[in-house]
């Protein structure tokens, strides 16, 4: 079969596939993680309070990105192209 002419659901399904895969891989090493820094030794509460206090002003400092407003969905292409009836 020739490479060039895969049809389009030949690579949607290669795509989600690569997709599921990178997404499980993500989630198992956010799972590690998270196991790995539950078992960190933290000699009391207060400590981990505290650092938690000065991660919370760190990502308060970072300039944010203002937020986009939701609008209306625009056209597709396809309705753009479709002649418009009025009844």
């Amino acid at each position: 079969m020739d490479r060039r002419n895969q049809p389009a659901e030949f690579w949607g399904q290669s795509f989600a596939f690569w997709c599921r895969l990178w997404q499980s891989q993500i989630e198992y090493s956010m799972r590690f993680w998270g196991a790995l820094a539950e078992r960190m030794p933290h000699p009391s509460a207060a400590e981990l309070s505290a650092e938690a206090e000065a991660m919370r002003d760190i990502c308060n400092e970072r300039p944010t990105q203002p937020q986009r407003t939701k609008s209306a969905p625009s056209r597709s292409r396809a309705q753009a192209r479709a002649p418009q009836h009025v009844h």
